[in-house]
């Protein structure tokens, strides 16, 4: 965290509250030494961060500078963490594994698929892009399903095997079948609305509800649309 002038003075315990927004944990972390030059300082965490959407605040009035000037207002900042996502598009896909192949044996950063952090992209950093294939983390809030102007034919369901994700498959026409992984955290809402073609949602309940508690929006647009609610909770 850099500073525009010296507030070194009041900074002590852990003055920076940081949330995943995505499981609601409150990570861990330490304070370095303070850089009088730069007037930054650094936050190191015991382990690597889970995948999330994360929001941090330093409530206003924590630091000081010198003259006893106290911080006016909350600073904020989100980033999120995604293991895997090599061009940080929020997806785990084939672009990855591409990223991680070329540099498969070399030495390397995050963007290069050294995904664990020891400086050589190797097998260890292979098992962690394996394990979140087809991970898709969207912004924290309301996910839209994207939509072309073509039929559009989505199932969704709870992932069996991890049911914080759920599984979302794309069948439409206009592109081959694609599965994505998406965590349940990160979803408050969700929405639906089609183009001009024949439109399909399939909500499917055999492992559990899909559906964030605030509910979802289904809009099929144009053409002959469908939703079907199948699974024990859906087909009562």
């Amino acid at each position: 965290i850099t500073f525009s002038e010296d507030v070194s003075a009041s900074l002590s315990g852990a003055p920076v509250t940081l949330l995943n927004q995505t499981t609601g944990g409150l990570p861990g972390y330490t304070v370095g030494t303070y850089d009088h030059v730069a007037n930054a300082v650094t936050l190191s965490f015991p382990a690597l961060l889970p995948d999330g959407n994360y929001h941090t605040t330093l409530p206003a009035g924590t630091i000081t500078d010198a003259a006893g000037n106290a911080l006016a207002a909350d600073f904020t900042y989100d980033f999120f963490v995604l293991a895997g996502d090599a061009n940080h598009d929020r997806h785990v896909n084939a672009t990855d594994q591409a990223i991680l192949t070329a540099h498969l044996g070399q030495s390397g950063n995050f963007s290069n698929g050294d995904f664990s952090y020891n400086g050589i992209v190797d097998s260890a950093d292979t098992t962690i892009l394996n394990n979140n294939l087809n991970l898709w983390l969207p912004p924290q809030g309301t996910l839209d399903f994207p939509s072309t102007t073509a039929d559009d034919n989505y199932t969704l369901k709870v992932e069996a095997a991890v049911p914080t994700l759920l599984d979302l498959n794309d069948a439409s026409s206009a592109a081959p079948s694609q599965s994505y992984r998406i965590p349940q955290g990160a979803v408050s809402f969700l929405t639906f609305s089609g183009g001009t073609g024949n439109d399909s949602l399939t909500v499917d309940f055999t492992n559990g509800s899909p559906l964030p508690g605030t509910g979802f929006l289904y809009d099929g647009g144009a053409g002959q649309n469908t939703l079907a609610l199948i699974g024990q909770s859906g087909n009562p």
